[in-house]
């Protein structure tokens, strides 16, 4: 279990009822994504619930609790939150394992402080140590990491995740090899065989790239997808070393393992 403390900031009698149920909603959002890219399943497998209000402010402690599987994911769900905001209200470098839908929730978030009574929101993960407070300043940070700056052709190497096939935002999430950021990527009908039977395996997207002002790829417009081999299907190196000493030519043995993988 995990508890995230959300303290929605201002004069309690200016808060507006919209206002702050907004704040519940767009935070119960993020934390519902992040346990999706936590786990790797794609219904999640945590459920929150009110553990505790507070006056003063708006106060509401949410308690995690596990419905799906054996693991809890909840310690690292919260501390991926409470980082994430973190990182966005200083700098503006897209979190690991924040997806688009995420800091959407976060710009609708930071665009409705100082409206309606609310001034800011403070988020605590007591159990682990963490604070952090998402205030107006960090509009510009999130703006930076949502608008698109300029599309080129290209690919993403990850791990695929999180597929929605339901109503008109068809798509998949595709988990960035060494950043573990979430890239968005649209998902047709012909591909939705193979992209639901590769679920957590490792691919390379390759279509339209769409890039955000810092540079990181968003989106993937997709036109084709490569499945890469597992480790554990690669032979070791020992093994082609001893089958055939000089099986890979002109190569190293790393450059020969990695053209195998990616073949």
């Amino acid at each position: 279990m995990a508890l995230v403390t959300l303290t929605v900031q201002g004069q309690l009698r200016d808060i507006s009822l919209d206002a702050f149920l907004l704040v519940l909603r767009e935070s119960h959002a993020i934390l519902k994504e992040l346990d999706r890219a936590a786990s790797q399943q794609r219904n999640g497998t945590l459920t929150w619930g009110i553990s505790g209000l507070k006056a003063g402010s708006a106060v509401v402690e949410a308690q995690s609790r596990v419905i799906r599987g054996e693991e809890d994911f909840g310690p690292q769900v919260a501390r991926s939150f409470v980082d994430g905001i973190h990182t966005i209200q200083t700098e503006a470098i897209t979190p690991a394992l924040f997806s688009l839908d995420s800091l959407t929730s976060i710009r609708r978030i930071v665009r409705s402080l100082g409206t309606e009574g609310v001034s800011a929101l403070k988020v605590d993960a007591p159990e682990l140590d963490r604070s952090v407070q998402l205030s107006s300043e960090a509009t510009s940070n999130v703006e930076a990491l949502i608008g698109i700056r300029h599309k080129r052709i290209g690919s993403v190497e990850g791990k695929l995740e999180l597929i929605s096939i339901h109503g008109t935002g068809r798509r998949f999430n595709v988990y960035h090899a060494i950043t573990r950021r979430a890239v968005r990527c649209n998902l047709t009908k012909e591909m939705e065989n193979e992209v639901i039977r590769n679920l957590g395996r490792r691919v390379i997207v390759s279509g339209i790239v769409s890039y955000n002002t810092r540079g990181e790829p968003v989106g993937v417009n997709v036109d084709r997808m490569r499945v890469l081999k597992e480790e554990k299907d690669l032979p070791r190196i020992g093994d082609i070393i001893g089958m055939a000493p000089d099986i890979t030519g002109q190569l190293t043995t790393e450059e020969y393992i990695r053209e195998m993988r990616d073949g």
